[in-house]
């Protein structure tokens, strides 16, 4: 069954349904006299509820069929609540039923719709005045059937089922239950962080279903688009990851540990960062390497390899630990942005960092302050407009990734780097991360 079927055909049935106990009520008044006109009216509602039922869900109840050919003879009003209390419990017992499967994936691909259609499928269950659970889990479902057509609407949705029933989905990676307070403990992006632009609402998505979900994030993803720049930004972030400072240290590898390390880095990974290495010498000849965001060390294990020296800047302090450890490396414990800039770097990697910034135009400034004049940046972020995007669409995770502040398109990131000073060198699309792109730049030349 197309979910989709479900959202157009629902208020349908019950506008039937309505017409059906419109004519019972006529019949009351003169049961004996009216009784004939009104039944072949009931016969065919009461089919083609039936058909459309079956079509759905593929069966119906024995107590559905009892009840409706009870009425269908009999048209008094005591049939007609039977007959409706009979076929709506069954109705949404197959209804949530099939919504707690759809929602545990997060590969939701549907048609999208318009307010009035979402708000017609929650007025039945509204009029049939169903539990908060079950509410709750319609309000979710149809959260995924507008996420693109009316985001603030998606958006909305989801956060009252949460808040109405905090524990409404339990997946492994959710640790605890949703809580009202995180709502007030957003940073509220008014403006776009790349330009200051104004923004409207472009996509939501949910939040909760990707692993790396906390519970310090609301469960839903608001992204807004940028009218001046047309880059995208996150609605809300929690404050206590927003503008994170923290003192530096150099954080040294730990002598004789007992415990086991081990990294789930793939070798394909690695001859991704030999290969993009490789690739470098054609832009210059130095080989001085800042990493900029350690990740799981794949980087500075390929550099070790091949003879480049290489320092490393991490934000996360028991991250910067744990790669320190695995490879005896030292790593600086820092938000990169106070970072000393009397040395300065023939190659500085930006893998996955900018749209984690909060300010993307700074985080790239300051990059090219600790770049030698010959020397080139690799870039790698989400492009929200990319190839695989447009042929996914909603279905992709980019969309439902809590950390993330910002996303550009190629378009929207080579202006600003212009604006910065820098000259892109090379474009490609990412065989990392689905939907990322990948540039190297160098300092404009005067």
């Amino acid at each position: 069954m197309n979910e989709g079927m479900m959202i157009e055909c629902l208020p349908k049935l019950y506008e039937i349904g309505e017409t059906i106990e419109q004519a019972c009520l006529y019949a009351q008044s003169d049961f004996k006299a009216r009784k004939a006109q009104v039944l072949p009216v009931i016969q065919a509602g009461i089919t083609a509820i039936y058909a459309k039922t079956k079509e759905l869900f593929g069966t119906l109840s024995n107590e559905v069929e009892q009840s409706g050919e009870n009425l269908s003879h009999n048209p008094i009003m005591g049939n007609y609540e039977n007959w409706k209390q009979n076929y709506w419990v069954f109705t949404i017992t197959k209804v949530s039923e099939k919504l707690r499967t759809v929602l545990q994936r997060n590969d939701i691909c549907v048609e999208q719709y318009q307010e009035e259609s979402i708000y017609k499928f929650l007025e039945i269950f509204q009029k049939l005045k169903v539990d908060s659970h079950t509410y709750a889990v319609i309000e979710l479902f149809l959260s995924e059937f507008c996420r693109t057509s009316c985001p603030k609407l998606a958006y909305d949705l989801i956060i009252e089922a949460f808040s109405m029933y905090p524990d409404i989905v339990k997946l492994p990676h959710i640790k605890s239950s949703f809580e009202k307070k995180i709502i007030n403990e957003q940073q509220q992006l008014n403006n776009c962080p790349v330009c200051s632009g104004k923004g409207f609402p472009y996509h939501t998505a949910p939040a909760y279903l990707i692993n790396t979900f906390q519970s310090d994030f609301l469960p839903a993803k608001l992204w807004m688009k940028c009218e001046c720049c047309g880059n995208l930004y996150t609605r809300y972030f929690p404050k206590k990851f927003f503008n994170r400072k923290n003192q530096l240290k150099v954080i040294t590898p730990h002598q004789n540990i007992e415990q086991k390390l081990a990294s789930d880095v793939s070798i394909r990974m690695l001859r991704t960062w030999c290969d993009m290495l490789q690739n470098m010498k054609q832009y210059t000849k130095g080989k001085n390497i800042l990493e900029i965001g350690v990740g799981k060390g794949a980087l500075i294990a390929t550099a070790i390899e091949m003879g480049y020296p290489i320092d490393c800047v991490e934000i996360e302090e028991d991250v910067a630990q744990n790669i320190a450890d695995l490879l005896q490396h030292p790593v600086i414990c820092c938000d990169f942005l106070d970072l000393p800039e009397e040395k300065t770097y023939d190659i500085i990697s930006m893998g996955d960092v900018i749209e984690h910034l909060d300010d993307p135009r700074k985080g790239l400034e300051k990059a090219r302050r600790l770049l030698k004049e010959d020397g080139v940046i690799w870039i790698s972020t989400p492009n929200y407009n990319s190839a695989f995007n447009q042929l996914n669409r909603n279905c992709t995770a980019m969309w439902d990734e809590p950390w993330h502040i910002t996303y550009f398109s190629r378009e929207g990131l080579e202006k600003l780097l212009s604006e910065v000073g820098f000259d892109v060198l090379d474009y490609r699309i990412s065989n990392h991360y689905n939907g990322s792109m990948e540039m190297i730049v160098q300092k404009k030349k005067n």
